[in-house]
């Protein structure tokens, strides 16, 4: 497996495990699933206590989800795939800074969020990257006709 193949795969089990809160898990034995597939949500304030609606795991899942998925993207831009490349980058930078601040409220005390998260456009992105990889490498592996 390609390091390239090997991050991919990382961000997407990350994923799909932050982004269903481990329901993808959970649900097969008790029926319950769910999936957020898209979020955006901003909070400023002062007074009350910040409850974030993420548990610890779920936002250190998506902080390394999104890690590893700007690794992966930035692989699929130096091989060629521009557009693929750089949307999934801006996306994971996005995702990084949110789960960043996120994960900061249980460190310092403050009242800020800021959450941008679209999972389903990173999956749709990945299976493309992936595809495009797999056709890439099988033209290469075919044999050249002699001119």
């Amino acid at each position: 497996m390609s390091i390239f193949a090997g991050l991919l795969l990382v961000h997407v089990v990350l994923l799909a495990l932050a982004s269903t809160g481990f329901t993808v898990v959970t649900g097969i034995s008790d029926g319950h699933f769910q999936w957020e597939y898209f979020r955006y949500f901003s909070q400023t304030g002062w007074g009350a206590a910040y409850q974030s609606p993420y548990s610890l795991p779920v936002a250190l899942t998506y902080f390394v989800a999104y890690t590893a998925g700007l690794a992966a993207y930035c692989v699929a831009y130096r091989r060629g795939s521009r557009i693929i490349g750089l949307a999934g980058m801006l996306l994971c930078v996005v995702g990084l800074a949110s789960f960043g601040l996120e994960l900061s409220h249980w460190l310092v005390d403050h009242h800020r969020s800021f959450i941008a998260s679209a999972p389903i456009v990173l999956l749709l992105l990945a299976a493309a990257a992936a595809a495009q990889q797999y056709w890439r490498q099988r033209i290469a592996s075919q044999p050249r006709l002699p001119a």
